[in-house]
């Protein structure tokens, strides 16, 4: 449990590879909303989200919000009530046909109830930082600089290839679920039925792994504008308890549009390895 209550408190540190490592979320969201879109018929629905999938050239803004408690015991630790909230959000864009790529996120964590025994241990403790990915294409090769402010000592890796390839956040939409507990599951393109339609949203209430969710979906101009999920999950046995509350959300925007503007400190990176190169 106690490895496990470390991942579930900086999970947010995901987000940079596409987000999304909880099994299920649901929360506060802090104001952020899923993007409001059309209503769509069933084929536009499927030949949406395909469009998603394959797209090449767009933005997706991410927000995640998570609670974690532990209550019980650990070890020779006894009747501990530890809690954490971590909150990360992220800027995806993509324009993949010309293989470039940039990633910002954000994150922060506040935990407490730590008994003494693991304040010094990484997971334990407050802590906000910064996640940033960057690609750019230069002729045949594909530059690469990565930065993970969590790191035990923060600093760019830098390197180059011949390939390189991203499908983006296309993954998100091969989730699947089940319309009941225990039930088949199937990807999200052939659950148009399952879901009802108000002020410019479709909501769900579907089966993930054991865990029921909220599941939201927005569409315009033939594309996803919005994704959503949210719900609890717990686990846990006879000595204690671990429970996961949050909720993940993704807007789409700029399909075609998007230009790849990254920090400077990312195009510093990629030009101080050329330098040396």
């Amino acid at each position: 449990m106690k490895k496990k209550l470390i991942a579930a408190l900086v999970a947010g540190a995901i987000l940079s590879t596409g987000i999304i490592g909880l099994t299920a979320c649901g929360g506060g969201n802090d104001g952020h909303d899923i993007n409001k879109g059309e209503e769509v018929s069933k084929e536009g629905w499927a030949a949406a989200i395909t469009a998603t999938v394959n797209a090449k050239n767009y933005t997706a803004d991410a927000y995640q919000e998570v609670d974690t408690t532990m209550t019980g015991n650990m070890g020779e630790l006894t009747n501990i009530n530890i809690t954490g909230k971590t909150v990360g959000e992220a800027k995806f864009t993509y324009d993949l046909a010309n293989g470039g790529i940039y990633v910002k996120q954000t994150v922060k964590t506040t935990v407490s109830g730590v008994p003494d025994e693991l304040k010094d241990e990484d997971g334990y403790k407050d802590d906000e930082y910064v996640i940033e990915s960057y690609c750019v294409k230069e002729g045949d090769t594909y530059y690469t600089a990565n930065y993970r402010g969590n790191a035990e000592k923060p600093e760019w890796s830098t390197g180059s290839t011949t390939s390189f390839s991203s499908g983006g956040l296309g993954y998100l939409f091969n989730s699947t679920y089940s319309t009941e507990e225990g039930g088949t599951d199937v990807t999200l393109s052939e659950l148009y039925d399952s879901f009802t339609y108000s002020d410019g949203v479709y909501t769900a209430t579907l089966w993930d792994h054991g865990s029921e969710e909220t599941v939201s979906l927005s569409f315009k101009g033939g594309y996803v504008v919005g994704y959503s999920f949210g719900g609890t999950h717990e686990e846990g046995d006879e000595d204690s308890k671990m429970v996961n509350s949050g909720i993940m959300i993704y807007n789409f925007s700029n399909y075609g549009g998007t230009t790849i503007t990254p920090s400077d400190d990312a195009k510093k990176a990629v030009e101080d390895y050329k330098a040396k190169k």
